[in-house]
């Protein structure tokens, strides 16, 4: 029975006791007839409470996440930088994704991290770093495809990550891992691969994670999509290794 089925049989069980009121007076008690009027009014309030459940699982955000493209997420060594004399080793992972919303209420994204795997086997969490819109040429016309950056405002795109019931956004997302010492701290490489977890949350607490082995590609190829990207995470004060 349905949480609406079972209020209008609430409904009805009080309108019935209600209207038989007198009659049923002469036959039970007072004391009886009190408590059969808290029963009902209990069970009247647990259906009302469930029904508030069910409307608010039926109308919840669901977010579903994925690449755009089979092969539109990637990592790249980058170029090491210098702390103190010190060269560190530095990693960057450039995703294309798509988030799209299947429930009945308009969602906002509130957060979407990566967490790389490392060769300890722990987990590190990458927040989003800035990045200039990734382009492309377009055949010979000297023309440029311009793509979105997820959560990014340029004078062609909005950077609006508030996703609409029944709508999707797509962006992407960078970020960076720089690590030194050890290479129990390097992401776990297998077979040209780094396992990783997308991780999206809403502002009303949804998440979705995506499970992705990220497969290596050269940082010239990289340039192609964003000239500096060997830049854009080097801490102020370092300086690429020559």
């Amino acid at each position: 029975m349905s949480p609406r089925s079972l209020a209008l049989a609430s409904v009805s069980v009080l309108a019935v006791l209600a209207i038989s009121g007198l009659t049923l007076s002469k036959v039970i008690s007072d004391e009886a007839w009190k408590s059969l009027l808290e029963m009902s009014s209990l069970l009247l309030s647990i259906v009302n409470g469930l029904i508030l459940l069910w409307m608010f699982a039926r109308d919840r955000p669901r977010l579903v996440v994925n690449p755009v493209h089979e092969d539109s997420y990637n990592f790249l060594r980058l170029s090491a930088s210098v702390v103190e004399g010190e060269q560190t080793r530095r990693y960057g992972f450039l995703v294309y994704l798509g988030v799209a919303n299947r429930g009945l209420r308009d969602v906002q994204l509130s957060y979407w991290h990566l967490h790389v795997k490392n060769r300890a086997g722990q987990w590190i969490e990458l927040k989003p770093l800035t990045i200039p819109p990734p382009e492309i040429p377009i055949g010979e016309t000297g023309g440029r495809k311009i793509f979105p950056v997820l959560g990014g405002r340029t004078d062609v795109f909005s950077g609006e990550t508030m996703i609409a019931s029944g709508g999707s956004i797509a962006g992407y997302a960078y970020y960076e891992l720089e690590v030194w010492g050890g290479e129990n701290h390097d992401p776990h490489i297998v077979d040209g691969r780094v396992p990783c977890r997308l991780a999206i949350g809403s502002v009303f607490g949804d998440k979705v994670e995506l499970q992705l082995d990220f497969p290596q590609i050269p940082l010239t190829k990289a340039k192609e999509l964003i000239a500096d990207v060997d830049k854009i995470g080097l801490v102020e004060g370092r300086r690429l290794q020559q």
